[in-house]
């Protein structure tokens, strides 16, 4: 069985951490193609990537790979135990569906509980545990299962025979730049000219625009809760240079975004 396409379970556990001493760097591990989709239990864990935080609670689950520059961990501020339930897997064929299921919906996902996603997933920890998968091809199935169950999960209070809100939905959520309203629009799957032109003719204003305006948002909150350089903040933001960030930034907000550094602002 070609390892190279079949995916393949490497961990599948619960833990249970109470201090600052859980902490990962992604970066800093063996390099390995890993996925992880670790659901909580209860508690939080805190999650970092391109210069943004968040949290993923009771109710949601933390999607990540052991090859990017993110880190995940404890949070100082928690007052409870983080509890949380995970499996590794070396993705194969699904990775494609790992990646963009994350580009779509972000690394802190829904997984409610009772859910279908978190029944697989308890599923998949199960038989891990009593050696009592069938055969390589049937882990392939399930993990391939719980992707799809997820990404099924997350268009659950949404109509998703509405290209145009889930496309907004995107776009909400891309604050960092990653997707382009050609990648918007083969996600919805319509035409990036009938996207455009629907947005524009529903919110009053094209979707570049609005995207635009988001990553503005974005990088001003940065600049004014972050030492960050400008080259970085452009760079998490969706900008192409410290340059490009600062022509926009002057025509929306009308200053020098540095200048929201400035003492006494």
């Amino acid at each position: 069985m070609p390892a190279a396409i079949y995916p393949r379970l490497t961990a599948a556990d619960d833990e249970t951490w109470s201090d600052t001493r859980y902490i990962w760097d992604n970066s800093r591990r063996p390099l390995t193609d890993y996925c992880v989709v670790q659901r909580t239990l209860s508690g939080a864990v805190r999650f970092e990537m391109d210069g943004q935080a968040e949290l993923a609670a009771r109710g949601q689950a933390l999607l990540f790979t052991h090859d990017e520059p993110s880190r995940y961990g404890f949070p100082a501020e928690a007052t409870v135990p983080y509890r949380l339930r995970f499996i590794a897997f070396s993705p194969g064929a699904l990775r494609p569906f790992f990646d963009e299921l994350r580009s779509a919906f972000g690394s802190v996902v829904r997984m409610r509980d009772g859910g279908e996603a978190a029944r697989l997933l308890d599923e998949i920890i199960a038989r891990s545990h009593r050696h009592d998968f069938r055969d390589p091809y049937q882990v392939a199935e399930m993990l391939g299962r719980l992707l799809f169950s997820l990404r099924r999960e997350q268009l659950s209070d949404r109509d998703p025979v509405d290209p145009i809100e889930y496309g907004r939905h995107l776009m909400d959520n891309d604050a960092g730049g990653r997707l382009g309203l050609k990648d918007i629009a083969r996600l919805t799957g319509v035409s990036r000219e009938y996207f455009i032109r629907e947005y524009t003719r529903r919110h009053g204003c094209t979707p570049g625009g609005a995207l635009r305006a988001l990553r503005l948002e974005k990088a001003r909150a940065m600049i004014l809760a972050t030492p960050l350089p400008l080259t970085e903040i452009a760079a998490a933001s969706g900008f192409g240079s410290a340059d490009a960030l600062r022509r926009s930034f002057r025509r929306h907000f009308g200053e020098n975004p540095l200048a929201l550094r400035a003492p006494g602002r």
